[in-house]
């Protein structure tokens, strides 16, 4: 008779079950990134005019801004004349990039689109458009950088302005807003839709002004 051969597999004890502490943060993290998914996708759907390459993310911003050469060269006279470093001036310069840039995301679009077109249905007859200067600024869009400068005399001009430009298939503009409207909870939200910010005062600050 022969001995039946024993596989090394089958004297491996059987695998041991994570403990439960860790399948309950694994099945609330999986239940998150199913709603989270969901709702990106439902949003994606309810957008107008979705842009093919989406807007660059805020950290890729500062990258590319504190990066470039230009803005190196720019900080080199600050460096001399404070003795400090040229990373310590660029560590400051970053924050300033950062405390101004927008991070516009089309994801929040659909929901000012449900907020603004209940609160105009409500406080305007209609909207007047001149679609012919539409059509011309449509041929520039992309060719030249284009910079609108409304009278400000409310809130309401440049919430038109996107509005319009949502519905006319033509890219969200981004919006400059003083530093004050950067405020908990909605100063991200707003920087999330267009909004960059800016001090209402920065005399003497040169370093900013250059970040500016």
């Amino acid at each position: 008779m022969t001995s039946k051969e024993v596989s090394p597999a089958s004297s491996k004890p059987p695998a041991k079950k994570p403990p439960l502490f860790v399948r309950i943060i694994r099945w609330h993290q999986f239940k998150w990134d199913q709603l989270t998914r969901g709702l990106t996708n439902y949003l994606r759907s309810k957008t107008r005019n979705f842009p093919t390459v989406p807007p660059k993310r805020l950290r890729k911003v500062v990258d590319e801004v504190v990066g470039s050469q230009v803005f190196k060269d720019a900080l080199k006279p600050f460096a001399q004349e404070t003795g400090f470093s040229l990373e310590q001036v660029e560590d400051k310069a970053r924050g300033y990039v950062k405390e101004i840039a927008s991070d516009l995301n089309y994801l929040t679009v659909p929901i000012w689109d449900l907020v603004l077109s209940w609160v105009f249905k409500r406080i305007y007859d209609g909207l007047s458009v001149d679609t012919v200067s539409l059509q011309n600024l449509r041929q520039k869009v992309g060719q030249v950088p284009i910079v609108f400068v409304p009278n400000h005399r409310s809130h309401m001009d440049y919430m038109l302005l996107s509005y319009i430009f949502y519905y006319n298939d033509l890219p969200l503009p981004y919006v400059c807003a003083g530093q004050n409207m950067n405020f908990w909870p909605l100063g991200g939200f707003f920087r999330k839709s267009g909004a960059f910010y800016i001090r209402r005062s920065f005399e003497g600050n040169r370093l900013y002004q250059a970040t500016l």
